[in-house]
């Protein structure tokens, strides 16, 4: 608490100094004198002990929320996979968990790591880690559990779709490394491919090792670089990989914030390796960042063609300054700017919306002279529908229907993979699935029924009512199940979809179903003799499907 005192001390001085300069500097005085009288009499006089340390943390976090979410105080939590991009590792055990019907399960497994051989697959639900209850925690919460230093070993419970028990293993923390390229392989007519995971510090290393076995397996001349749910990373791995194709002295990024050094001018520093490569850049709603950066940059420069979704629309740079030993402040210092003085952000939060823009027009000129729009994201040069399935499929998607009987049907083949793909005369154990555990309450349409079905409500209405309640029930389940006949078709694609995922991993499904890729498809297209025209086009097509 002194040392706290004394930087309050220090810093209202200087404040008050530099208050006759000006009138801000006499704001922050007038701030940090309130703060230091709260936080004193906190200390004094608070009915109940408080602790100094969390006062200023609290404190931290308050003056934070009121800016853009990617400015955050961070506590330094050992080995933390926080930093993970700026290392190419993380100390953990080689899954990833999200949330399947509101509880924490396992939707990937890393090949070859601590979880996958103490046995943990897709699917499987978290209860509890050290006999610390797991199930419904949170993000955040969950990764302070899992963190830790390499070697020291935790004790899972967890449970398995379709076991009637839960089961328990004790894993070791390991060092996970990082593959930002998954994958690459030359698909067809010359054209290869590589999907680009994250650009994390190592991110350059891992694209040119993909172009060098490229180059082993065959010759191509065009190159796909998929850039799809990518979040972005490392700023400077992204400019890295954009020098392998730009000539030398071009623009590729402008970033410009408050501080002199936060404003740079980024050009290329290199001779090009594949100066003459057709490329073109896959992206969706979800590549953001430095995904963008890499986007905009091939599409001012006409080196690439741009294809699929309007990205995601993330145009600000952040930095990560340490505060103390314990704890640090990522902070955003600038936006940026593609070569033709477009920045993407989406949403302002509280930043100026306009005060660093390196031009007040909305339109801008890429090297050949085509127009593209200042706007929310970076717009493809050639657009991809989204798949629009039926309602009832989306029904099953959404409420993780499709996603367990995948779990459930693959377990059975997980010592033989001969013979795992659901067959027509098969789609009975889908319709019985849904009969179990009352997995048609998932449905919207039931969700209501099922609510005024409720205890609660028996004394509320009427006996005639709740007859009429359950004509409408059964009424309601035959029109769903005959809607899911009906698309039968469609959810075996899925269900065999998820299963070959689960049991023979992401490279081997991607590849068995890239001919119906529609953004694939556009980009094959795209690299044919339709790529200068494009490239040359006087303006691009903006139009949103």
């Amino acid at each position: 608490m002194k040392f706290i005192k004394y930087i309050l001390l220090f810093l209202i001085p200087l404040a008050l100094i530099s208050a006759k300069k000006d009138d801000k500097y006499f704001d922050i005085y007038n701030s940090l004198n309130t703060f230091g009288r709260a936080y004193e009499q906190l200390n004094i006089g608070y009915v109940s002990d408080v602790n100094p340390n969390e006062l200023i943390k609290q404190s931290i976090i308050g003056m934070v929320s009121e800016l853009d979410p990617y400015t955050r105080y961070e506590e330094n939590e050992g080995e933390s996979q926080s930093d993970y991009l700026s290392t190419g590792y993380y100390i953990g055990f080689g899954f990833t968990v999200d949330k399947v019907n509101s509880k924490n399960t396992i939707v990937k497994v890393v090949e070859n790591y601590p979880a996958d051989k103490a046995g943990l697959r897709i699917g499987d639900e978290l209860i509890s880690i050290d006999s610390i209850y797991v199930g419904k925690l949170n993000q955040d919460s969950l990764r302070k559990i899992l963190v830790g230093k390499s070697g020291i070993k935790a004790l899972f419970r967890y449970y398995r779709l379709g076991n009637k028990d839960t089961n328990e293993v004790e894993i070791a923390r390991t060092e996970v490394v990082i593959k930002d390229v998954p994958f690459q392989k030359i698909i067809k007519d010359s054209i290869a491919y590589i999907k680009l995971d994250q650009f994390s510090v190592k991110a350059d290393f891992a694209f040119r090792k993909a172009l060098r076995e490229l180059e082993y397996e065959g010759k191509f001349n065009s190159l796909i670089i998929d850039l799809r749910d990518n979040p972005g990373g490392v700023l400077q791995a992204s400019i890295r990989i954009l020098e392998l194709f730009v000539p030398e002295n071009t623009l590729l990024l402008t970033t410009r914030g408050k501080l002199k050094e936060n404003s740079q001018d980024y050009y290329s520093r290199t001779e090009p390796l594949y100066p003459d490569l057709k490329v073109a850049i896959l992206i969706n709603d979800n590549s953001a960042s430095a995904s963008e950066i890499v986007a905009g940059a091939f599409q001012d420069t006409d080196r690439g063609v741009v294809i699929g979704r309007k990205s995601f629309g993330k145009g600000l740079v952040q930095q990560t300054l340490p505060l103390d030993e314990n704890s640090k402040l990522r902070m955003t210092i600038a936006k940026y700017y593609t070569p033709s003085g477009r920045c993407i952000q989406k949403l302002d939060y509280n930043i100026e919306k306009n005060k660093y823009d390196l031009s007040s027009s909305i339109l801008f000129k890429t090297k050949n002279g085509r127009t593209v729009n200042k706007e929310d994201g970076i717009s493809p040069d050639k657009n991809v529908n989204k798949k629009d399935y039926p309602e009832i499929i989306n029904n099953l998607i959404k409420s993780d229907i499709i996603f367990n009987f995948a779990v459930m049907h693959s377990a059975k083949y997980e010592k033989s993979f001969e013979n795992y793909k659901l067959k027509v005369d098969e789609f009975h154990k889908f319709l019985d699935f849904l009969n179990e555990e009352k997995r048609y309450y998932k449905f919207d349409e039931l969700k209501l029924i099922e609510d005024l079905s409720n205890r609660k409500y028996k004394d509320v209405i009427s006996s005639q009512s709740q007859d009429n309640l359950t004509v409408l029930e059964s009424s309601l389940k035959s029109d769903i199940k005959k809607n899911i006949i009906e698309n039968k078709t469609l959810i075996i694609e899925l269900i065999n979809e998820m299963s070959t995922y689960i049991l023979k991993g992401r490279e081997f499904t991607f590849f068995e179903n890239i001919d119906t890729d529609e953004y694939i498809i556009e980009a094959i297209n795209s690299l044919s003799d339709k790529y200068d025209t494009i490239l040359n086009a006087n303006v691009l097509n903006k139009k949103e499907n």
